[in-house]
């Protein structure tokens, strides 16, 4: 292999290395799948109208021509539970034998069951004809009904016995069929039990044209039930309500949603215990309301009832709710049922359908539950449910005789009866897997980890709350010791009602955050686009901590415990021991958890570049809490009073009226200040400030504040006529916050006067600064500050000034700084208005993209510099080209051109992949300098790019410099000594002159030699001067994102920035330089050429 196959094989298997491993965590990068891709778009049906014209006799008349084309359908459906309403046969638990469970065994609480002799009116929901007693014969296809599943008309209806109700309309329902619709399962389904909504809770005709408030299924995505209940040969899935005692062919969320559907871990870990249903179905019957309770021991003749159903008294005393919020037990599937002739204990509620499962169970999951409960009546001796006959001339709704009920209900049963009866408690258990709210509407952390939680842990198995121990209770009545917080955790939060009063005595007001758990989509404050505010004030009180869980007496020890493994975010769970109890009320002296002390960073900022760095230098706050929630106090002008009163206060969070005097107005959403603090060692955090303008006497103290109203308000309570002729500059006969503003000379002077007149010894304005670092308000994930170009952008937090104050009095003085934080050095008065530059509060910092270091502009005038003398250099060669044109005298016999291989494979490899390389770092590069500059690409994005540009670049000058080293060929860069000072004289007198008037060039070009002296000195320049200095802080800067202390002690960032800033500006000239020189040649393209080619012609 030659030295150039050598050296080419080296060089692409450190280029292409690196590539390959990016490339295979893009492709390996787990990717949640579509769950569109398992429901496919509804098809249009084929129209049937063509193949029907005479009318049909009957239902049975209608499925014979069905089947004419559909041979096999009749076939596929009767070997389903639709037709059999009976389960295959099998092991039931609890039980010796096996069996087959369907209504011939099965009694509910509700209409009890079939088997008591009320054959026809439950057998309407039969998918067949003319079921009337237990002598049905279920091997004749033709009783199968096609039209309650495919009937598009709407006037198809079946009445006793699973009949139609007109044999007129079997013609127009036989023309319409298509495929199953959510009005065709309705027809059954949403009335089962006998009624609207008297079985199932999550299922009735509200979701026939449902919105997406009722299901977001059907509602929003336009699902039909055949969407979820895929069909197979008629067989449907799903048997949760089912007579099946299995869960063979059920149906799960999964099934298109997969198992770990959310972005947070952390919910991904409850689908492992809790159903999705659980949280995604907060509530059932939205729309229309469900029976809960049936008594049959208050059934009589009376029809004395204020119920609006259409149920009468004598079917005994029902109970209808609607938004119901579920009842919640361990669902594995499967369900204890009571099946005819089990005996009962008449003292004790018997479970109908108890489902099965346990904490220990991990098979079972936490699902929520319709519970029915009722009242039925059961033979006395023989301690058994007997079905009583309910209709029929015999029946008990026409002779109102349990007795007689109960003998044919027995005797149709196959059961005993004793000729005794009572009534015994029962409950019934429907899993809701309907009415699926949006995800903004499913319950959150705090429903069900909260004081009032809605989940019975308890009762479920748990020893408590899973988020406590048995060492903590939550008791959020703490929250009263801290102003900062409201005092409910309900979701529904409403301020207190004197908030927005003159006083503001509430740390929400310093804050502009609470620590709540409520949602500010559900608060009673006007926001702007208030509809997107679907998230928690803060996630900390939204995840169950109390106050005292960060803030804690000193000598309370160690607060917190080990989390499980599986929680990585955390190193310390501090929902472990509560200490509230034992916090007096009058303690001040409470210390303060640190955010670190309980989350583990390098496990949740992973793809946060320069993640230490950003540790050491920022605060987790500063990302945390991007803005503050509530309205909080920003200026305090106590310089004069208003016709109430009262001084002026002007608030963040609103438009156009700062005073909140409007509370119609939206508010919206305000940034904090951003400043370095020297009590958390220079870290950057954010910062509410308020300004306070203020009187005061040559002592410097307060003036009386009765003095100043004095001015502004007479004995009636209205402002005097000097200070109208003097403030009101619109002559409206009212003063507004701007008019009353002290922003003129005149005014000052006005108000200064009159306090001297009272007896006042110098008066002067002073300007108080109170700076509140926040600390609640928190927000996660995509809430917080995620994209790189909120702060390294020049508009960014970082570097756009911003105003504090819209008007301020025109004179006054500052007391000198006194606190931990730079927020007072940023506040200046430009043009009346005071404004905050986060640059000064952040002075020490070097933030790339905002920060404008003197480097830039020292490098950008060089870059300018160079840029005009080869552009004054080129347009005098083009001049001087244009002049001499056709002046040149023809050669007699010009000899012909030799072409010589100039520049091998592997140079001219090396050179292209170092000039793709320096674009790629000289373009990320600028963008990470000036955040603005090419706005379609991300700043992460172009710190990755530039990063890895870098890598691949050192490694490929490595492999350049060995091969140089070793080949000899690094001779082509060294100088002749003792010649050069006169060879640097003669080549430089060619480009000044020369050039110009046509001389060859002094330097013969071989491909031994092809620098000429000055060449070879820029170049030696480069490689020995700019480009280690580059290399080397590049590295430190990288070092400093994931090491800051190792270049703490040479001032880090600050000075090894502008230092390789400058290193760039003089690359990027060196580079100008050097493409101009390209056009030197015998022709402006000959270089150029000869480096794709490899070839220069010679003559």
């Amino acid at each position: 292999m030659t030295t150039t196959q050598r050296y080419l094989v080296l060089s692409g298997a450190v280029v292409a290395l690196p590539l390959a491993l990016l490339l295979g965590m893009v492709l390996t990068e787990e990717k949640r799948p579509d769950p569109w891709k398992h429901v496919k778009p509804h098809r249009d049906h084929l129209d049937h109208s063509a193949f029907f014209e005479e009318d049909f006799a009957s239902g049975q008349d209608v499925t014979r021509r069905c089947l004419e084309c559909h041979e096999d359908a009749a076939h596929e459906l009767m070997q389903t539970a639709h037709w059999k309403w009976l389960g295959p046969e099998t092991e039931i638990p609890g039980r010796d034998l096996k069996m087959a469970i369907g209504k011939k065994n099965l009694i509910n609480n509700f209409c009890i069951g079939v088997m008591g002799g009320n054959w026809e009116s439950c057998t309407k929901c039969h998918a067949g004809y003319g079921w009337k007693d237990d002598s049905y014969d279920f091997n004749k296809e033709e009783n199968v009904d096609c039209l309650v599943c495919h009937d598009w008309s709407g006037a198809y209806l079946k009445g006793d016995a699973g009949e139609p109700t007109e044999a007129k309309a079997l013609l127009t329902a036989a023309k319409s069929v298509g495929y199953p619709r959510r009005d065709n399962c309705g027809t059954c389904h949403y009335y089962g039990g006998g009624g609207m909504g008297v079985k199932h809770g999550d299922l009735d005709s509200s979701l026939i044209n449902p919105g997406k408030d009722i299901d977001a299924h059907m509602g929003k995505q336009g699902f039909y039930c055949i969407d979820c209940h895929k069909t197979k040969d008629h067989d449907i899935k799903g048997v949760a309500y089912s007579v099946s005692a299995t869960h063979h062919n059920g149906i799960s969320c999964a099934d298109c949603h997969t198992d770990k559907p959310h972005d947070d871990f952390r919910l991904n870990k409850h689908t492992d215990a809790i159903a999705c249903q659980t949280c995604h179905i907060p509530k059932f019957a939205l729309a229309k309301s469900t029976k809960t309770e049936w008594d049959w021991s208050k059934a009589g003749k009376t029809n004395e009832t204020e119920d609006v159903h259409h149920y009468l008294r004598k079917k005994g005393k029902f109970v209808y709710e609607k938004e119901i919020i579920p009842e919640y037990y361990w669902f594995n599937m499967t369900v204890d049922r009571y099946l005819l002739g089990d005996k009962i204990d008449p003292e004790a509620v018997t479970d109908m359908n108890r489902p099965r499962g346990d904490i220990s169970d991990a098979t079972a999951k936490i699902w929520p539950f319709k519970v029915h409960r009722g009242s039925q009546i059961y033979d006395k001796e023989h301690k058994y449910f007997i079905p009583p006959q309910t209709t029929g001339d015999q029946g008990y709704w026409t002779k109102y005789d349990w007795d007689l009920a109960l003998t044919l209900g027995a005797e149709k049963s196959g059961l005993e009866y004793s000729g005794e009866y009572d009534f015994n408690q029962t409950r019934m258990h429907w899993p809701i897997s309907h009415m699926t709210a949006e995800k903004e509407k499913a319950l959150k952390c705090i429903d069900c980890h909260s004081p009032e939680p809605r989940m019975p842990w308890t009762e479920l198995g748990y020893s408590g709350d899973p988020i406590y121990s048995v060492n903590r209770s939550p008791d959020m009545t703490e929250h009263s010791k801290c102003k900062m917080t409201l005092q409910s955790l309900k979701p529904v939060l409403t301020l207190p009602g004197d908030y927005f009063t003159n006083e503001y005595d509430y740390s929400c007001q310093y804050f502009g955050t609470v620590f709540a758990a409520g949602h500010l989509n559900q608060s009673a404050l006007n926001y702007d686009k208030k509809e997107t505010l679907a998230y928690p004030y803060d996630v900390h009180a939204a995840r169950g901590l109390n106050c005292s869980d960060c803030h804690f007496e000193e000598k309370a020890g160690k607060r917190h415990q080990a989390v499980k493994p599986d929680v990585y975010h955390l190193k310390w769970d501090p929902r472990k021991l509560n200490h509230a109890a034992t916090i007096p009320e009058n303690v001040t002296n409470l210390g303060s958890a640190e955010c670190a002390a309980c989350h583990d960073v390098k496990t949740t900022h992973r793809k946060l570049p320069f993640r230490d760095r950003h540790m050491a230098k920022v605060s987790c706050q500063a990302c945390h809490i991007p803005q503050m929630d509530v309205p909080a106090l920003r200026v305090v002008d106590r310089t004069v009073v208003d016709a109430d009163g009262a001084n002026l206060r002007h608030f963040t969070a609103v438009g156009a009226d700062p005073n909140l005097s409007d509370h119609t107005l939206p508010l919206n959403l305000a940034r904090p200040l951003l400043a370095t603090s020297a009590d958390h060692d220079g870290k950057i955090l954010p910062y509410n400030v308020i300004i306070e303008f203020a009187w005061v006497d040559e002592r410097n103290q307060p003036v009386d504040p009765e003095l100043v109203a004095a001015i502004f308000r007479s004995d009636d309570g209205d402002p005097p006529l000097d200070v109208m002729k003097q403030f009101d500059a619109n002559r409206d006969g009212a003063l507004d916050d701007q008019e009353l503003t002290l922003n003129t000379k005149a005014k000052h002077e006005f108000v200064r006067s009159r306090l001297i007149a009272a007896g006042v010894a110098k008066p002067e304005i002073r300007m108080d600064v109170a700076d509140f670092e926040i600390s609640h308000g928190v927000k996660r994930g995509k809430l917080a500050l995620a994209e790189c170009d909120s702060c390294h952008n020049s508009d960014g937090r970082t570097a756009g000034p911003m105003t504090i104050a819209g008007t301020t009095p025109t004179q006054f003085t500052r007391p000198p700084r006194d606190g931990a934080s730079a927020v007072s050095d940023a506040l200046a008065r430009r043009a009346g208005i005071l404004v905050y530059d986060p640059r000064k509060a952040l002075k020490g910092l070097h933030i790339f993209g905002a920060t404008t270091h003197l480097s830039s502009v020292i490098g950008a005038l060089l870059f300018l510099a160079t840029l005009a003398g080869v552009s004054g250099h080129g347009l005098l060669r083009f001049i001087n080209w244009r002049r001499t044109r056709g002046r040149q005298p023809a050669q007699a016999s010009p000899q012909p051109a030799r072409r010589v291989m100039m520049y091998s494979a592997h140079k001219r490899f090396f050179h292209w992949m170092l000039a793709l390389g320096m674009l790629a770092l000289i373009l990320s590069g600028v963008k990470i300098h000036f955040a603005n500059f090419m706005p379609a690409v991300s700043y992460g994005v172009a710190v990755f790019i530039h990063n890895l540009t870098a890598f691949l670049l050192l490694a490929h000058v490595v492999v350049s410099f060995l091969f140089h080293l070793f080949s000899g060929d690094y001779q082509q860069f060294l100088p002749n000594l003792k010649r050069l000072p006169r060879d640097v004289l003669v080549q430089a007198r060619y480009y000044a002159f020369g050039i110009f008037t046509g001389e060859p060039n002094p330097f013969h070009k071989s491909p031994e030699h092809r620098m000429n002296p000055m060449q070879q000195m820029a170049y030696l320049g480069l490689l020995l001067g700019l480009v280690p200095l580059q290399i080397a802080t590049g590295v430190l800067i990288y070092l400093t994102g994931h090491y800051p202390e190792l270049t703490n002690r040479i001032g880090g960032l600050v000075h090894i920035g502008p230092l390789h800033n400058v290193v760039s500006w003089l690359i990027i000239s060196f580079l100008v330089v050097h493409l101009y020189l390209i056009t030197t040649g015998e022709r402006v393209s000959s270089h150029l050429k000869a480096m794709v080619t490899g070839y220069e012609e010679e003559h």
